[in-house]
């Protein structure tokens, strides 16, 4: 359709966002840049998104991290936030933590990062911060999502969809419309699936987005809550050691089906729950504890989706 192709525009750092509906293939665009970028410059990838248990479904060179401020400690890298595989607590973290997203943005050309932001929706972006983009690239869009954009880029996705739309269902997904040199030149470009993809991958993706929509939770949910408890005995490790050991013990509660060494137990959220209430009433001056206590009680009659 045309004769450029990824090697052609892709930055050497900068930020990359791409858009589209889910299921078009945004996160298997965003590890082909990963990794083309890998083989052209020898940098290396990390990756916020995917559980840590699916490290070895990915080639030595791709890190995973569960905290977007770990994108500092890793200069060079290709930093892809694929929102796609996000559990529903940490895309509440990320909602929360504007500036360590702001940060990461403006910060990446210093650090020498292609920061790859992979996101369903156009209204979750600051239109200055899109505009500061060095590269964009649409998936198919929804209708309704042309129709709801955010009105400064709008006329992209409305673009992007007829433009998308041209190309035989069959093969579409392979394919983006992609805007870069200041979001003026245009084209059509095809990515192949990575390398190191595989249906793991793939499943960890739609497990998550799945968790998202059915009210189910996810690995990567779990363990944020895990680290959470873990986190909060931190000020109080010494002054508190009663406090300190109740909330070691609701993440050690946790752990082993975190780490896939154990189901998970239906009867665990309440357990949860119950420990934080009574922590609650012993401890009422500390704020933390009403938050973790929500999250424990969202775990009760829910079931953990884990990638197999």
């Amino acid at each position: 359709m045309n004769n450029r192709n990824w090697s052609d525009i892709l930055p050497a750092n900068g930020v990359m966002g791409i858009l589209g509906k889910r299921r078009q293939g945004k996160s298997a665009l965003a590890y082909h840049v990963a990794e083309l970028r890998h083989q052209l410059l020898d940098k290396p990838a990390v990756v916020l998104g995917p559980p840590p248990q699916m490290a070895s479904k990915f080639p030595d060179w791709v890190a995973i991290i569960t905290d977007l401020q770990e994108f500092a400690k890793y200069p060079g890298h290709t930093a892809i936030l694929d929102e796609g595989s996000l559990s529903m607590h940490a895309r509440e973290s990320l909602a929360r933590d504007h500036t360590a997203f702001d940060q990461v943005f403006s910060l990446c050309g210093q650090r020498d990062q292609l920061f790859v932001f992979n996101t369903h929706h156009s209204r979750k972006l600051d239109p200055l911060m899109v505009m500061e983009y060095e590269l964009l690239a649409y998936k198919l869009p929804g209708k309704m999502q042309t129709r709801m954009d955010r009105r400064e880029i709008r006329q992209w996705s409305t673009t992007a969809r007829e433009r998308l739309l041209k190309v035989p269902e069959a093969e579409r997904k392979a394919w983006s419309w992609v805007l870069w040199d200041d979001l003026e030149e245009e084209a059509l470009l095809t990515n192949p699936l990575p390398s190191f993809w595989c249906d793991e991958i793939s499943k960890a993706v739609s497990i998550a987005m799945q968790g998202e929509e059915r009210g189910e939770v996810t690995l990567n949910e779990l363990d944020t809550l895990r680290s959470a408890f873990y986190r909060a005995s931190l000020p109080v490790w010494d002054s508190l050691p009663e406090l300190r050991d109740d909330l070691v013990g609701c993440a050690d509660l946790l752990k082993p089906v975190v780490n896939m060494e154990a189901p998970w137990d239906p009867a665990i959220g309440p357990e949860l729950a119950a420990r934080l209430r009574t922590c609650m009433e012993a401890y009422p001056w500390d704020k933390s504890l009403a938050g973790l206590y929500r999250q424990a009680q969202g775990l009760t009659d829910r079931r953990v989706l884990t990638p197999r």
